[in-house]
C-alpha cells in the first residue's frame, strides 16, 4: 500500500510538470511499466499453480446425489466433484444422497508435483526481479540521454552567446572605421548557423524526454524535466569482486537455478509414478432403501504394473530437461560474468575519456579567450576566433559524450549485478 501511494505521488509530480530525479523516474516506472505488470501477472499465475498442486495433498469431501429408475441394476459413478462417488444401484426407483471423503496417505507423485511447482514459482519471482532490473536500466539509459542532450544544448547556447558577442564587437569595430562590413556579415552568418544548431539540440532534448516517458510508462499529457548531472571523474571498481557479487545475486542466475531444482523435482515425480499410491476414504450414504446405506471406511492402494513404457519415457524426458536446465544455468553464469567485465571495461575507459575531455575543455577555453582578445585588439583575424569557438564547442560536446558513456557504463554494471536503482 505504501508503495502504491509513493507511486501515485510520483505520478502526480510527473503530471504537474515538476522535476524528476533518476531515482524518482525509476520508482515511477516500477509502478506503471506495462512490461513489469505482465511479469507480475505471470508470477501470480505461478503462485496459484503452487496452491493447485498443494490441494492434491489435502483431504477432499464431496456431497453427491443420485436418482435412477429401471429394471436393470448397475454401478454408477458421480464425477462432478472430487472425490468422485461410485455406488451399486438396484432395480426400481432409487434415490441416494452421500458424503464422500478421500484422504491422501502416501502420495509421492503429488508431493513432487508441489516441489516442482514451487521451484517454478521461485523461478518466475526471480524473473520478475530481472524485469525490474531491465526496466530500471531502460529508464536510466533514457534519463542519461536526456542529460546528454541537455549538455549539448548548453554547448550550443555557449556558441550562440559567443557568436552574438562576436557580432557586437565586429560591428563596433566597423563603426569605428577599423573594419569592413563583410566581417559583420560573416559573424552574423555564423550566429544564424549557431541558432539553427541550438534549435536542433533543443528538439533532440525534447525527443529524449518523450523516450524517457515511454520507459517510465507514463502518459505524454504534461512535460517533465530532469534533475541531476552526468558523472565526472574517475571511478575505480574491483572487477573480481563485482563478478562474484553478480554471480551471487543476479536474478537470471537465481531463476535458472530454480529451473534446475524444478526439473529435478519433475524427475522425482516421474519416477514416483512407479511407487504405491495410498488413500484413505470414508463414505456416509442415505438411500431410500432401508436395506442399504450406512457408513463405509477403507483404504485404496494403487501400484502400476504395466504402462506400455509411458513412465520410462517420462523419466527420460525429465532427465533430458535437467541437462537442458543445467546448461542454461551455466550459460546464464557466463553471460552475467561477461556483462560485468564488459561494463567494468567500459566504465574504466569512459572515466579516462572524461578526464581527458575535461582537460581539452580547459585548454580550448583558454585558447579561445586568448584569441578573442587578440582579435578584439586587431592583432588577429575573425576566422581564428571562429575556429577557436568551434573547437571549444566541440570539446564541450566531447566532454558531455564521455560523461554520458560513463553514466551508461555505471547503469549497465548495476544491471549486470541485478540492481533496480
Amino acid at each position: 500500500m505504501r508503495g502504491a501511494w509513493v507511486g501515485l505521488l510520483l505520478l502526480c509530480s510527473v503530471s504537474w510538470g515538476q522535476t524528476l530525479t533518476r531515482e524518482q523516474a525509476v520508482a515511477v516506472a516500477m509502478q506503471h511499466s506495462p512490461l513489469l505488470k505482465v511479469a507480475q501477472s505471470e508470477s501470480k499465475m505461478a503462485h496459484e499453480a503452487v496452491r493447485t498442486a498443494k490441494s492434491e495433498l489435502q483431504p477432499k469431501l464431496s456431497l453427491n446425489g443420485l436418482a435412477t429408475t429401471g429394471n436393470g441394476a448397475g454401478v454408477f459413478g458421480i464425477a462432478g466433484a472430487e472425490p468422485a462417488s461410485w455406488m451399486m444401484v438396484p432395480t426400481g426407483s432409487f434415490l441416494d444422497g452421500s458424503l464422500m471423503l478421500m484422504v491422501p496417505i502416501l502420495t509421492p507423485k503429488q508431493q513432487n508435483m508441489v516441489d516442482a511447482a514451487r521451484a517454478s514459482s521461485n523461478a518466475v519471482l526471480a524473473e520478475v526481479e530481472e524485469v525490474r532490473s531491465e526496466v530500471a536500466l531502460q529508464v536510466s539509459l533514457a534519463f542519461n540521454q536526456v542529460l546528454l542532450q541537455r549538455e549539448m544544448v548548453v554547448a550550443e547556447e555557449f556558441k550562440v552567446s559567443a557568436s552574438s558577442e562576436l557580432v557586437r564587437t565586429t560591428q563596433a569595430t566597423v563603426d569605428a572605421g577599423k573594419g569592413i562590413e563583410a566581417s559583420v556579415q560573416r559573424a552574423q552568418a555564423e550566429l544564424s548557423r549557431a541558432k539553427r544548431t541550438l534549435a536542433t539540440a533543443k528538439n533532440d532534448e525534447s525527443k529524449a524526454i518523450l523516450q524517457l516517458q515511454i520507459a517510465m510508462g507514463t502518459p505524454f499529457k504534461e512535460p517533465i524535466t530532469v534533475a541531476g548531472d552526468l558523472p565526472l571523474g574517475d571511478m575505480n571498481v574491483e572487477v573480481e569482486k563485482e563478478v562474484q557479487l553478480a554471480l551471487a545475486q543476479r536474478n537470471s542466475i537465481l531463476a535458472a537455478n530454480s529451473r534446475v531444482i524444478g526439473s529435478r523435482a519433475d524427475l522425482r515425480r516421474a519416477e514416483s509414478q512407479r511407487s504405491p499410491q495410498l488413500y484413505g476414504f470414508a463414505m456416509a450414504e442415505r438411500p431410500n432403501r432401508r436395506d442399504m446405506g450406512g457408513l463405509t471406511f477403507g483404504i485404496t492402494l494403487s501400484i502400476p504394473i504395466l504402462d506400455g513404457g509411458r513412465i520410462g519415457s517420462e523419466v527420460q524426458q525429465a532427465r533430458a530437461a535437467i541437462a537442458k536446465a543445467e546448461a542454461i544455468l551455466q550459460l546464464a553464469k557466463l553471460t552475467v560474468e561477461r556483462e560485468v567485465r564488459e561494463a567494468c571495461l567500459d566504465l574504466s575507459t569512459a572515466a579516462a575519456n572524461t578526464i581527458s575531455a575535461l582537460d581539452s575543455v580547459r585548454a580550448t577555453e583558454a585558447s579561445y579567450k586568448v584569441i578573442a582578445l587578440r582579435v578584439s585588439a586587431g592583432k588577429g583575424i575573425m576566422l581564428e576566433q571562429l575556429d577557436a569557438l568551434e573547437i571549444h564547442k566541440r570539446a564541450l560536446a566531447d566532454l558531455a559524450q564521455a560523461r554520458y558513456e560513463q553514466a551508461i557504463a555505471l547503469a549497465k554494471l548495476n544491471r549486470a549485478k541485478g540492481g533496480t536503482k
